[in-house]
C-alpha cells in the first residue's frame, strides 16, 4: 500500500501532463503530389505529414466532441468524401452521412452546412442534427451567407454576409434566435475565428486600391465594447486565421516574405513568427489538440 501512495503523486503528475498537452498547428501543403495536411509542434519545431492520400486534402477543422478533426478529401478522379483523423495522422470511422460539408459544432449535437442557389448569387446557412434532420434557418436573407463558425460554447454562430452591399460579420444568437450586424464599412471581411473565451473576433479585410495589387489585413474586434483594432498592416496577404486553443497564438496564411507560407503572432500582432519555409503552397491553418 505504502509503494502505491508513493507513486500516486507520480501517476497523477503523468495525467495531468497529458491533459495538458499543447496544441498542434495543422495547415495544408502542395508539397505533395496535391494538398495534403501536415502538423507542426511548436516546441519541438518539427513538421510531419498527417495525409499521404493520391488526390487532395483540405480544410482541417478540430473537433473537441470527436476530439480529432474533420477534414475534406478528394481521390485521384475527383470523387469527394469527408474524413475524420485523429491527432496522430491515424483515420477513424465516422458516418457523416450524405452530407458534402460538415461544420460539426463543439458538442458535436448540430452540423452546419452552406446551400447555394441555382443562380449563384445567393446562399443560405442552415442548422440540423447530425443525422440531417430538425433543421434550422439561421439565415434566410436573399444574400450571399457563408463561412458560418460556432462560437466556442456553441450558442452564436459567426458568418459572413453580402446584404449590406460588402461581406460583413453577422452573428447570430441561438438562445434569442436574434442577428446582429458587426461590421458597418465600405470594404470586403473575409476571414474571421473566435477567440478561445468567446470575448474576441480576429477577421480579414480585403481592400483594393487602384493600381495596387489586393492586400488583406487583420483586424480585432472586441464584442462586449463592439471595440475595432487594427492588428496587422502589411502590403501583402494576411489571411485565413485560426486562434489557438490555449489563446496564445494566431496563426495565418500570407505572402508577406516568399510566396504562401504559415505564420503566428500574438492576439496583439506581436511576436510574428515564420513556421513554414518550404517552396510549396501552404494555407488553411488551424489546430488539432493531441490526445497522446
Amino acid at each position: 500500500m505504502r509503494s502505491v501512495l508513493l507513486l500516486l503523486p507520480l501517476l497523477l503528475s503523468a495525467i495531468f501532463s497529458l491533459a495538458q498537452l499543447p496544441p498542434q498547428l495543422v495547415y495544408i501543403s502542395s508539397l505533395g503530389e496535391g494538398f495534403d495536411i501536415f502538423a507542426f509542434d511548436l516546441e519541438t519545431e518539427t513538421e510531419r505529414r498527417l495525409t499521404t492520400n493520391p488526390g487532395w486534402d483540405w480544410g482541417p477543422q478540430f473537433n473537441p466532441a470527436l476530439k480529432a478533426m474533420i477534414y475534406n478529401r478528394t481521390d485521384t478522379s475527383d470523387n469527394f468524401s469527408l474524413g475524420l483523423m485523429a491527432s496522430d495522422g491515424t483515420e477513424l470511422e465516422y458516418d457523416f452521412g450524405n452530407f458534402e460539408e460538415y461544420i460539426l459544432s463543439p458538442d458535436g449535437q448540430s452540423v452546419l452546412v452552406t446551400i447555394a442557389a441555382d443562380d449563384g448569387d445567393t446562399k443560405q446557412i442552415v442548422m440540423c442534427n447530425p443525422d440531417g434532420g430538425d433543421t434550422l434557418k439561421v439565415t434566410d436573407h436573399p444574400s450571399y451567407n457563408n463561412r458560418p463558425l460556432w462560437s466556442p460554447d456553441g450558442r452564436s454562430i459567426l458568418f459572413l454576409s453580402n446584404r449590406d452591399g460588402d461581406a460583413e460579420l453577422f452573428l447570430y444568437d441561438l438562445e434569442e434566435g436574434i442577428c446582429q450586424q458587426l461590421t458597418h464599412d465600405e470594404v470586403q471581411q473575409k476571414y474571421c475565428t473566435w477567440s478561445p473565451d468567446g470575448k474576441q473576433i480576429a477577421y480579414t479585410v480585403q481592400y483594393y486600391e487602384e493600381g495596387q495589387p489586393d492586400r488583406n489585413d487583420v483586424f480585432m474586434l472586441d464584442l462586449a465594447t463592439g471595440n475595432i483594432t487594427r492588428i496587422t498592416d502589411q502590403v501583402y496577404n494576411d489571411v485565413e486565421l485560426s486562434w489557438s486553443p490555449d489563446g496564445r497564438w494566431i496563426a495565418f496564411h500570407s505572402t508577406r516574405e516568399d510566396g504562401d507560407q504559415i505564420y503566428l503572432m500574438r492576439p496583439d500582432g506581436s511576436g510574428v513568427r515564420k513556421v513554414t519555409t518550404a517552396d510549396a503552397y501552404h494555407g488553411e491553418p488551424a489546430w488539432i489538440i493531441p490526445t497522446h
